[in-house]
């Protein structure tokens, strides 16, 4: 005799349903959980006086200096800083207990690395008068200026003046990785239009709220605003 209850051919129709239903629940909240930020801008070359900008606002470049919401600027990498009597030399106390993304610890060394290539490679740094940039000690550096010059900080803040992990670049000093501070993790790119991030669970910061974010360079406006329509991307960037 017949059951009367579900038969096996709709039994499998409806477990096919829901396992259907399953998978794209999961694929939406996978999609959920990624930041896609569209920019009109693409990477010019690896040199973070050029391209800084993209790394620095998808949060994975981090500077000395910053500014807050009210464009008042403050310490970021740096907790402190001071300027000797005559404006000449400048002390710079790096917080404690920050690691790059390549699980080496934020030193004054490493720092000075960091700001070094940035004058070299004639960054906003490069305006700033500044005659050497040396560290004192694991966590203390000194920049010193040919003449007064107060805007320092303010230029530390410039995405150029990021700070990435020594092993960041090669023998050359040419940036081949970006082992930032921040809170996203670099994973991969093309060097040009595209980057992807994940969040860095170990920042030293306020945790991330978002797990993946993405970079696109999209040149036409009209695209940008489409693709923020559509939601398939939920920020648009101007002019670095």
């Amino acid at each position: 005799m017949r059951h009367p209850g579900i038969s096996a051919v709709t039994l499998i129709l409806l477990l096919a349903v829901f396992c259907c239903l399953a998978m794209s629940a999961q694929a939406r909240g996978a999609a959920e959980e990624t930041l896609t930020v569209v920019s009109p801008w693409k990477m010019k070359s690896m040199n973070l006086s050029k391209s800084g900008f993209i790394f620095a606002r998808m949060g994975c470049l981090e500077m000395l200096t910053t500014t807050d919401n009210k464009g008042n600027l403050t310490g970021l990498l740096a907790k402190s800083w001071q300027v000797s009597p005559d404006k000449l030399t400048w002390t710079f106390f790096l917080r404690p207990d920050i690691y790059f993304h390549d699980k080496t610890p934020l030193t004054a060394k490493a720092a000075v690395k960091s700001l070094n290539i940035s004058l070299e490679n004639k960054g906003v740094l490069a305006r700033a008068r500044i005659a050497e940039i040396t560290p004192l000690d694991s966590l203390t550096l000194q920049i010193r200026t040919t003449e007064p010059f107060s805007a320092l900080p303010a230029h530390l803040a410039h995405f150029s003046a990021g700070i990435v992990s020594e092993a960041s670049f090669d023998k050359d000093k040419n940036l081949r990785k970006v082992y930032g501070t921040g809170q996203y993790i670099f994973i991969k790119g093309n060097n040009r239009d595209k980057f992807s991030f994940r969040a860095n669970n170990d920042y030293w910061g306020e945790k991330p709220l978002i797990k993946f974010t993405k970079y696109l360079a999209v040149g036409k406006g009209e695209t940008r605003g489409f693709m923020m329509k559509a939601g398939q991307a939920v920020r648009q960037r101007s002019r670095p």
